[in-house]
């Protein structure tokens, strides 16, 4: 599987749901798309079916929504699978604590919203042309930056026996203490 869109098309904003509207009409058109359409406030999801789904697709789309923050950009790097964003403040200038502006760029394809909105860009076209080395040393780059946008869970053999007072040291800053890190900061 290439991509996978796990959403809606409906947001409260006009120009990001007819975005939406005209990537899942090009979705429904390849069997290298898969569109899971999920209600917008869906409460009947399982995040572990989620995940499994990105892991299966190489690209994983991010449209635009109800604001620049997307929560499927954390899910796609989660599963290893590279964010589609079609409004560069999807993922640029958003997570500073957590990813570079470089690793950003080296970690998602960009593809102008307005483009596909307007029948001028096959968004499955420009996938489908990315090298394999390309790919492959975005997954790298997601592999490194995976750890540093999610919660480290101690090992199940450093929690069996919590009475001999040792800490867990993680060997690196997960996602909940660069964004602790970043508040103190400011």
């Amino acid at each position: 599987l290439t991509a996978v869109y796990l959403g809606s098309t409906q947001t409260l904003n006009p120009t990001h749901t007819k975005i939406r509207r005209a990537m899942t009409a090009q979705c429904n058109t390849s069997s290298e798309c898969h569109w899971l359409q999920i209600s917008h406030s869906s409460k009947d999801t399982n995040i572990v079916d989620l995940l499994s789904v990105y892991k299966k697709a190489t690209f994983c789309l991010c449209p635009p929504g109800d604001d620049p923050a997307r929560k499927a950009v954390f899910d796609c790097i989660v599963s290893g699978s590279i964010p589609v964003i079609f409004e560069l403040n999807t993922i640029y200038n958003q997570y500073h604590w957590h990813f570079t502006e470089q690793e950003a760029l080296d970690i998602s394809v960009y593809i102008p919203g307005g483009m596909v909105r307007s029948g001028k860009v096959d968004f499955m076209s420009v996938l489908l042309a990315i090298s394999p080395e390309v790919i492959r040393k975005k997954q790298e780059v997601l592999a490194t930056i995976a750890p540093r946008v999610q919660y480290a869970m101690p090992p199940p053999e450093r929690l069996a026996d919590r009475y001999d007072n040792t800490t867990w040291d993680p060997p690196f800053k997960d996602g909940v203490e660069l964004t602790l890190d970043g508040m103190f900061a400011r």
